[in-house]
C-alpha cells in the first residue's frame, strides 16, 4: 500500500500595497509567503475608475488564503 505524505506549509500573507509593474501600469498587491524560501506575487491592475472594486477583490482573496491557512492549521 502506497502513502502519500502531505507536507503543511506555513503561508504568510502581506498587506496590500500599490506599485507600477514593469510595463508602468498602476498596481494593487500582495506577497504571499509559504515557508522560508518560497514565495508569490497576486497583483491586479486597477484604473481610478475600478480602484475600489479591485481592492475589495484582492481583501476577499487575502482573507480566503489567510482562512485556508488557518483551516489547514487546525487540522
Amino acid at each position: 500500500m502506497k502513502t502519500k505524505k502531505s507536507e503543511i506549509t506555513q503561508q504568510t500573507v502581506s498587506k496590500i500595497i500599490q506599485t507600477i509593474d514593469k510595463d508602468g501600469r498602476d498596481v494593487l498587491g500582495f506577497t504571499v509567503y509559504c515557508g522560508e524560501q518560497n514565495f508569490y506575487n497576486v497583483m491586479r491592475c486597477f484604473s481610478a475608475e475600478d480602484y475600489d472594486q479591485v481592492y475589495q477583490e484582492l481583501v476577499e482573496e487575502r482573507r480566503q488564503i489567510e482562512e485556508n491557512n488557518t483551516t489547514k492549521e487546525k487540522s
